[in-house]
């Protein structure tokens, strides 16, 4: 029986740390259930690009989330929160 491994990149999913190969803590998790929790809300990811450099780069120039304005409005605040958390990392992380 042949078996194959296919090995999955979510870079969208990894914290700035973790993508420069740094050391990481607890707060890596947080980044990653914050970029989580915002795909799921918009259907698409916070942070995108062709490869790490990419998103890295696209991570470390945001200024606010890409929120969908159609769903803005609906949100209940503890969401908004949970999502903001991805960007005050990136800003204590830089």
């Amino acid at each position: 029986m042949l078996r194959q491994f296919v090995e999955l990149h979510y870079t969208w999913l990894l914290s700035p740390e973790v993508l420069q190969f740094q050391r990481y803590d607890h707060k890596a998790d947080m980044w990653s259930a914050g970029a989580m929790h915002f795909e799921l809300l918009n259907g698409y990811p916070p942070f995108n690009g062709r490869n790490n450099v990419q998103v890295l780069k696209n991570i470390k120039s945001c200024t606010c989330l890409p929120f969908s304005q159609s769903i803005l409005y609906g949100l209940d605040s503890a969401c908004l929160d949970i999502c903001s958390r991805v960007k005050t990392i990136v800003l204590k992380s830089s």
